[in-house]
């Protein structure tokens, strides 16, 4: 089964006082010719759609738009979450009326959280969709008093979701966190203040792939099983090397990479597919007159 797996959009941002609404219009009409063309059966998005959370009205009409592309016009289903920049309140608006559409969006975390479960040649492949929440909201929707950094929340979610699960099912999540060794960049926001934020690769140690949103730049993270897709556009300075990409990944069938415990473990290969901005970002250094004549 093959997915398209992109993350940070942060529609809405500005870029030291400029909109960018249309470079990120720009990049996700490639974004959509890429899903007409590689024709994933999902496209997962993993957080962070919006830079705040009461977006701008271009930002909601151009994420409107995308989903309009992908969805309906497509017909590929799109599998969403919120992120840390995200109102998850507005964001999973109309959410049990969307995924009958193929338009699956968990804003908040739940009881139970959401599982999206798609067939292939092979069987079933089940999504799930693990939002960011902050300890306190975790707490109140799980029950959970104990619940106080991100590990703990985080935790508490994937044994839900992985408690719902038949063995022997191909197993994806789709989650917005700072896995324990990523690389962050100058554009991301703290997940939390004061408290511990990272979550250590094995605790997805159950799912065959997990797409991940929070950090820019594109990387595996804890193994090639989990991966960040990294942000739509280079949102700092810090980020003018990086590449900016989409991952297009493939999933086998249960047990064609078995692993000690996890004899229906499949195999996983990931594709990156370079994405073109309207307008790069890049450093220049020396002095203020030698800059000035070289842009003379």
């Amino acid at each position: 089964m093959r997915f398209l797996h992109t993350a940070d959009w942060h529609l809405g941002r500005l870029f030291h006082g400029v909109h960018l609404t249309r470079d990120q219009e720009h990049v996700l009409g490639q974004l959509i010719d890429l899903v007409a063309e590689a024709r994933p059966d999902a496209v997962l998005l993993a957080g962070d759609v919006y830079d705040r959370a009461v977006p701008p009205v271009e930002a909601v009409e151009l994420l409107n738009h995308v989903c309009e592309q992908v969805v309906l016009r497509l017909g590929v289903p799109l599998l969403c979450i919120a992120g840390n920049h995200d109102s998850g309140s507005r964001l999973g608006f109309a959410a049990g009326l969307l995924g009958g559409q193929g338009l699956h969006v968990a804003g908040r975390v739940a009881g139970s959280p959401p599982v999206v479960t798609l067939r292939d040649g092979h069987g079933p492949v089940h999504v799930c969709l693990l939002p960011f929440a902050d300890p306190a909201e975790a707490r109140a929707a799980y029950g959970h008093d104990a619940l106080h950094d991100q590990q703990a929340v985080v935790g508490e979610g994937v044994a839900r979701a992985l408690a719902g699960l038949p063995a022997g099912e191909r197993r994806l999540a789709l989650a917005h966190t700072f896995v324990a060794g990523g690389e962050p960049s100058e554009s991301e926001r703290p997940l939390s203040v004061g408290g511990a934020t990272e979550v250590a690769a094995a605790t997805f140690a159950g799912f065959d792939y997990v797409a991940l949103g929070h950090l820019h730049r594109p990387q595996a993270a804890g193994g090639g099983r989990l991966r960040y897709a990294g942000s739509l556009l280079k949102y700092s300075f810090d980020e003018h090397d990086q590449r900016k990409s989409a991952a297009l990944v493939e999933v086998g069938p249960p047990g064609s990479a078995a692993e000690p415990g996890r004899p229906a473990a499949a195999r996983v290969t990931v594709e990156t597919v370079a994405l073109a901005p309207r307008h790069d970002v890049r450093r220049l250094e020396g002095t203020l007159a030698g800059l000035l004549a070289a842009a003379a």
